[in-house]
């Protein structure tokens, strides 16, 4: 995933460097923090199809989109590393999560996830709506 520049960063990142004030380590810091992207998901807004991309939105919104045009390998490995940290949530056991390809184009992209609230239930898959 390519991350996006965040308008709403701060300036003290830049200052270090701008400044000529900076130590080596204090610039070093600086140009880390400058590339660094949060995510702030919103899963209100993950909830429907999203255009393929390549650049995540702050908020998550995309991610669907993000996932589905990456390289298949890299794909699988973000969707197992999700499914990992989704199986911590108390809504129901997230036994894999994965993105597809929808409608006639194939340029929009939907997230589904196989559940399993008791084992002794089979699994249900579902999409993010």
């Amino acid at each position: 995933m390519r991350k996006t520049s965040d308008p709403a960063q701060p300036a003290a990142y830049s200052s270090l460097k701008s400044n000529g004030h900076g130590s080596p380590d204090q610039e070093r810091v600086a140009s880390k923090l400058q590339r660094l992207f949060l995510v702030d998901p919103t899963p209100g807004q993950m909830r429907s199809f999203s255009a393929l991309s390549e650049n995540l939105q702050r908020n998550a919104a995309n991610s669907a989109g993000v996932l589905a045009d990456l390289p298949i390998a890299r794909k699988n490995a973000i969707e197992h590393q999700l499914a990992q940290y989704l199986t911590r949530l108390p809504e129901g056991e997230i036994k894999h999560i994965w993105t597809e390809k929808v409608g006639r184009l194939g340029t929009d992209a939907m997230l589904y996830g196989d559940e399993q609230w008791h084992p002794q239930q089979p699994l249900r898959t579902l999409d993010a709506r």
